[in-house]
């Protein structure tokens, strides 16, 4: 459960009181066929822009009009190349790059918090939209199907719907029957939203729900108020793979602080190396497994992981599991000892307390080195050639 210091809250508030003035929609006509995509990028993480942009190389963009990826800084230098190599390396995107706009973005910028680069982000692309329907995407979700914006577009307009995700969040304490779509898929009416609200409407904002005080990311509050709005149909298989709270945890890292969730360190270590030969992986788990302390380096980063929980190696392994075999047809070997290196890592030095539901044990360590052995001989099994 997020807590919020009345501190905190003032200066989010004082915050969106001088972005008002600043921010508007123009008179840009949001009418086309099809659909576009705005996607927030952190500047301090634009290596990793074309890791996102391999995932959607792969799917069926035959709807989508413009692809938005808005750096969440105002313009920098050196950006024209990384423009320039993202355009060769994926021309079947129609890509479309921009900055916070200059006085907006400044302010923003010395707010350095997430929820307002995410806010901001979304709203310039947003203004540059065409097509009647957007599709907001964080830049640490990577999808896994085909027709993953597809189905997102196609609900918004067989529902008229206002707005339209995958998955509902409980951010706060939010639960299903809040109805309140999470933002790192969220299909947008941007006409509709141009003609009924302000930009201001659609940052982050607090409000009292069953009797106590929450605090909602962008656009949720607008969804509070809008009936129409509903889910896809749900996929048969994994259809993205979302490394949540990758983009903040970097940014609570290079603020000096200690993140809530350190083990997305090792989200970002794979795929910043994500192309590195085998012995990278293999040196990592290495390092992992020689640790003589729970305090960890992954590069550049170094995070204390005494508090985390075991567990939580079991879903990194899952994660990188779909990736792999989404990009390279298989889990590489050097992937697979890096996922079980952080598993024994974390059994040493972390929290391994069983897990219980309903008084059943779901997680515990003898039941990690039961599955671990079932694991490595399906793996081995099917590394085997076979006799022809």
């Amino acid at each position: 459960m997020a807590f919020q210091p009345l501190k905190t809250r003032l200066a989010r508030y004082a915050i969106k009181q001088c972005l008002r003035p600043m921010i508007r929609w123009g008179d840009k006509p949001a009418t086309r066929d099809g659909y576009s995509i705005v996607m927030g990028a952190p500047w301090m993480l634009r290596s990793l822009l074309e890791v996102n942009l391999r995932f959607i190389g792969q799917l069926d963009l035959t709807d989508l009009h413009e692809f938005h990826i808005v750096f969440d800084r105002t313009p920098r230098p050196g950006a024209e190349a990384l423009m320039e190599s993202a355009r060769r390396a994926y021309p079947n995107i129609p890509l479309r790059f921009h900055f916070l706009e200059p006085h907006s973005g400044r302010i923003i910028e010395r707010a350095n918090s997430g929820a307002f680069y995410h806010a901001g982000c979304c709203l310039v692309g947003l203004k540059q939209c065409q097509s009647r329907y957007a599709i907001l995407h964080d830049f640490d979700l990577y999808p896994l199907v085909p027709n993953h914006f597809d189905r997102v577009h196609q609900a918004m307009r067989d529902h008229v719907w206002r707005f339209c995700g995958t998955d509902y969040t409980h951010f706060d304490g939010l639960k299903d029957e809040d109805a309140i779509i999470g933002t790192w898929c969220l299909g947008v009416d941007v006409h509709w939203l141009r003609q009924t609200h302000r930009p201001i409407d659609c940052f982050h904002a607090s409000r009292r729900h069953h009797g106590r005080l929450i605090h909602m990311d962008p656009f949720s509050s607008l969804q509070w108020r809008t009936p129409e709005r509903g889910l896809t149909p749900p996929h048969d298989v994994r259809p993205y793979s979302h490394v949540s709270n990758l983009c903040s945890t970097a940014l609570e890292l290079e603020k000096g602080r200690s993140p809530n969730v350190a083990w997305r360190l090792h989200y970002l270590w794979y795929l910043k190396n994500l192309d590195a030969p085998e012995d990278a992986f293999l040196a990592m788990a290495r390092r992992m497994r020689q640790a003589d302390a729970p305090t960890l380096r992954v590069d550049p980063y170094e995070a204390d992981f005494a508090g985390t929980h075991a567990s939580c190696a079991d879903a990194l392994r899952k994660q990188l599991t779909a990736m792999d075999e989404a990009l390279f047809g298989e889990l590489r070997r050097g992937v697979l000892a890096f996922a079980n290196a952080f598993e024994d890592f974390l059994l040493h030095f972390g929290d391994a307390a069983p897990i219980e539901r309903e008084g059943e044990v779901v997680w515990s360590p003898q039941l990690v080195r039961a599955q671990r052995r079932t694991r490595t001989d399906e793996f081995q099994r099917q590394a085997q050639p076979t006799s022809s």
